[in-house]
């Protein structure tokens, strides 16, 4: 699963970086199905504020701390994403509990 979000932020980079039709082929297999694209609630924004507020010392994007919320709303607890910010991300009661990210971080 990802979010609508996660499609218009990830639209430039691979454009840029590997070419317009690779950009083209990212938005097509989202659309066609390779993962489940969440939307975003009217709810999620609120919380991605609260989520930015309870860690001031993080720099987070609207999209990661909106992706935290659908996360938590969806109580999906396993990521696969290359951005460390979901790393050190924690929820839960206390804070205590943490994503489990694939791939794993080596050395």
């Amino acid at each position: 699963m990802t979010t609508d979000q996660v499609l218009v932020e990830g639209w430039f980079p691979i454009g840029s970086r590997l070419g317009r039709e690779a950009a083209i082929e990212f938005w097509d297999a989202l659309r066609a199905g390779i993962v489940r694209i969440a939307e975003v609630t009217a709810r999620d924004p609120d919380r991605a504020r609260e989520i930015v507020e309870r860690f001031p010392d993080r720099t987070l994007s609207l999209v990661d701390a909106t992706s935290f919320a659908v996360m938590e709303r969806e109580a999906i607890e396993r990521a696969f994403v290359f951005d460390a910010r979901f790393r050190v991300h924690r929820f839960g009661k206390n804070n205590e509990r943490r994503f489990d990210i694939v791939p794993e971080q080596r050395g």
